[in-house]
């Protein structure tokens, strides 16, 4: 926790910089503010980090004044972050949504990291509140782009959190096939990966004598 809280100082110094000598109404202040407030998730400061997310979400519809931008788009995911970690799932999923569509607009491509991201996002929440279908949906939607994109970190995360969802749901066939190619991707991208991989293997373990 004290290296958050050191974070934290750093950047409140940075941002009172820059609020007196650029203003406001700046990306920069924007983005400090949206800094302050991840350190605030890290530090489970929810009310905080949902304030400073919100003061950089104001900050940017302002500057770009009502034109959509990928910025928005990131900004609202980290406001819908928050909802989803204080168990506000209806409010996470407006944001989810609303940054999604953003993207899609703006990025003029279906294949970004950013829109994976969004997709995982409202996958999770769906997950969160038992709707199964659409979670499983959302997540190969996530996992599609990943896969498109040769992401090979970031789809065998969307493989893990697909298996976790299916070992939830008591669907062990399905977790034990998530965590299989969990790994597979995984290796591509060794050393880093190690430890997950340790992690998808005892899951393994522990799943091949209940299926």
């Amino acid at each position: 926790m004290g290296q958050y809280e050191t974070a934290r100082q750093f950047c409140e110094k940075a941002l009172s910089i820059e609020l007196k000598t650029i203003g406001s109404n700046h990306l920069a202040v924007s983005a400090t503010y949206n800094n302050i407030g991840t350190i605030y998730q890290h530090m489970k400061r929810f009310s905080d980090a949902l304030d400073y997310h919100i003061k950089a979400l104001q900050i940017e519809l302002k500057i770009f004044n009502g034109v959509n931008h990928p910025l928005i788009a990131l900004t609202i995911n980290n406001v819908g972050t928050v909802c989803m970690r204080i168990e506000e799932y209806s409010e996470a999923m407006n944001y989810f949504e609303r940054a999604l569509q953003i993207q899609l607009e703006t990025l003029k491509t279906d294949n970004h990291p950013l829109i994976a991201t969004s997709l995982n996002n409202i996958a999770t929440t769906y997950s969160r509140i038992k709707n199964h279908e659409k979670s499983i949906e959302y997540f190969v939607r996530a996992l599609n782009v990943r896969l498109a994109l040769t992401d090979h970190l970031a789809a065998s995360e969307t493989y893990d959190n697909m298996a976790q969802h299916y070992k939830e749901q008591e669907q062990y066939f399905g977790a034990l096939k998530c965590f299989q190619n969990a790994i597979e991707e995984a290796r591509q991208v060794l050393p880093i990966t190690q430890e997950n991989i340790s992690q998808y293997q005892a899951e393994i373990s522990r799943l091949s004598s209940l299926t």
